[in-house]
């Protein structure tokens, strides 16, 4: 789909390290991932969340790739939530305005950003326009700054990197039902 550079330049981003690209007409492309060294401390291992900890939610999934979508499906079925998948981001608005329509409510929206003709932006703001405390969750190879600063545009509650870490958006999932403090 021509978004495999794309998705290095945001693994890039997050690891901290510089994409070089060197190309000439004829000649070819040279590029290099540049990594700095450094010495940190360890990042101490992050808690496994187990899914009996999360009540079953409704969840609405957004992406264009089909094997995405359905592994992303699977395994949240498996967690016990009730999923619609949308192919597509003129997909994933019709699914909210028909269950706007009918009555229904989306606990957690999570969107691909990077999609053809209607993109993630446009699903998160429809899905707050629709729902607006229902939990928006955009999904992005990108890397996680999406403009200015570290904030999440104003549509979105999380950001979270391609390919998806199943304990991070467990991670939101629970973060949604702490109380406010």
């Amino acid at each position: 789909t021509g978004l495999g550079l794309a998705m290095v330049y945001g693994a890039a981003q997050r690891h901290k390290a510089v994409l070089e690209i060197d190309s000439a007409p004829g000649k070819g492309t040279r590029i290099a991932l540049v990594f700095h060294a450094t010495r940190m401390a360890p990042k101490p291992p992050s808690r496994t969340i187990r899914p009996s900890e999360i009540p079953p939610l409704r969840l609405l999934l957004v992406d264009d790739d089909p094997a995405v979508l359905s592994s992303t499906k699977i395994v949240l079925e498996l967690d016990g939530h009730a999923i619609v998948a949308a192919d597509g981001g003129e997909a994933g608005i019709a699914a909210l305005r028909q269950a706007k329509d009918s009555g229904d409510f989306f606990d957690v929206i999570v969107t691909d950003l990077g999609m053809p003709y209607v993109d993630g932006h446009q699903v998160a703001r429809s899905a707050k326009e629709l729902f607006p405390s229902s939990t928006v969750v955009l999904l992005t190879g990108w890397g996680r700054k999406m403009g200015e600063g570290d904030h999440p545009p104003d549509d979105v509650d999380c950001i979270l990197p391609k390919p998806l870490d199943l304990d991070e958006l467990r991670a939101v999932f629970v973060r949604r039902f702490e109380p406010v403090k």
